[in-house]
């Protein structure tokens, strides 16, 4: 397990803020290309399978956003693979929550963090799962090729 040195020289910053630019690029061309719709207003999920559960609410008030890609999980896991590139995957935190005072959560990996991120935008009822899915994957993509140009500090 490694642990980050607060005098370690880094060019993670950089690219932590290059991965979300290149997130919100790639992510509003998304949005203006592909059929997306509010999970809310959605009929289902596209599965069979799934039965309607009319008394269901979500979490918290679902924002009128597009379902595909989330966006939050798009910049999570951009975030986390720079980080990742950067320090190594198993770097253990904690954080806090505006959205949820007073409580602490603590990871064992960036990679954790950034699959609990997503989910929560599930749990929340604001994306259907594959948009999660998508949005991980897209977002480790964006991470690599940020840090694949970043160069190192002297």
């Amino acid at each position: 397990m490694q642990s980050i040195d607060r005098t370690h020289r880094t060019p993670a910053p950089a690219g932590l803020v290059r991965a979300a630019a290149s997130a919100v690029v790639m992510l509003t061309v998304a949005a203006g290309s592909a059929a997306v719709w509010a999970i809310r207003g959605a009929d289902g999920d596209g599965n069979a399978s799934t039965e309607a559960d009319p008394a269901w609410e979500p979490f918290m008030p679902t924002p009128p956003v597009p379902d595909y890609p989330s966006t939050h999980t798009v910049l999570g896991a951009a975030a986390a693979e720079v980080l990742i590139r950067s320090f190594g995957d198993a770097v253990p935190f904690s954080a806090t929550s505006l959205t949820l005072p007073g409580v602490t959560r603590h990871f064992r990996k960036f990679s954790e963090a950034a699959r609990e991120n997503g989910d929560s935008r599930v749990y929340a009822g604001i994306h259907f799962e594959r948009a999660v899915q998508h949005g991980y994957r897209q977002g480790r993509k964006i991470g690599s090729a940020v840090s694949k140009r970043l160069r190192p500090l002297d």
